[in-house]
């Protein structure tokens, strides 16, 4: 009898948190990101290649991310709400031709780039030891992307896109300091026509038994080629807080 209540103990104790990282928490992060590319091709390969970023140039845009994550021993179930829309104009050089429509050289033109993010994960804590705590996994994300050009009050073009794409995980944490750590995390998939990457660099540094202030670098890439030709490369830079419960 007293074996069974010590596999029950151990079993209780990898459950309920042995990880000296391990945390829940809901964070925000706020700041602004740029595009270094925006490559376009709606349909392909019969309509123009432009890159919304090149015509508008790659101008510095705001954002904000909310990311939650509950953690129970080694495992964890994450949330993460990414919003992405660019929007700019710009007077096209030459023409266009997009959704099988022409937008006229020496018009002003506006561009939008919409690419929401939705995802759920599932993460496992698989070492931690030192001042190293990995983990990894995978999540389930809903894209909801919409391109839009148009010239004027009656000219509009427009090609949405709701789809499902599963992602892996995998996310290092090294403890710098009793109140400082680094962060590298990346949710990507790479096969078939395309590929999509999303992956940070951040510090965090804790404030309060409760807070911690971030900040760091992220890159969102990725894109596909299909008969919807589309790939994009957005740069962030973050600052943020994360409440930890």
């Amino acid at each position: 009898m007293k074996k069974n209540y010590a596999y029950l103990y151990a079993f209780i104790i990898s459950l309920s948190g042995t990880a000296a990282f391990a945390e829940s928490y809901l964070q925000i992060e706020t700041g602004t990101y740029k595009p270094s590319r925006m490559d376009v091709q709606i349909p392909a390969p019969s309509n123009s290649l432009f890159d919304i970023g090149d015509l508008t140039g790659n101008k510095n845009e705001y954002f904000y991310r909310i990311e939650g994550k509950y953690q129970f021993g080694k495992h964890a179930i994450t949330a993460i709400y990414a919003p992405l829309v660019y929007k700019n104009s710009a007077i096209l050089p030459s023409d266009i031709t997009f959704q099988n429509r022409t937008f006229a050289a020496g018009n002003l033109t506006d561009f939008s780039y919409q690419f929401n993010s939705y995802r759920i994960g599932y993460m496992y804590e698989f070492y931690n030891k030192g001042n190293w705590t990995l983990s990894t996994g995978i999540t389930g994300k809903i894209r909801d992307a919409k391109i839009e050009v148009s010239q004027g009050s009656g000219i509009t073009e427009s090609k949405s896109n709701i789809g499902f794409v599963p992602l892996l995980d995998f996310e290092a944490v090294y403890k710098v300091t009793e109140k400082f750590k680094l962060r590298f995390d990346v949710d990507g998939l790479a096969g078939g026509p395309g590929y999509a990457v999303d992956a940070a660099l951040q510090g965090f540094y804790d404030i309060s038994d409760a807070f911690s202030i971030l900040g760091g670098y992220r890159i969102l890439d990725g894109g596909a080629d299909t008969e919807t030709y589309t790939f994009a490369t957005f740069h962030y830079y973050t600052l943020g807080l994360r409440y930890r419960f």
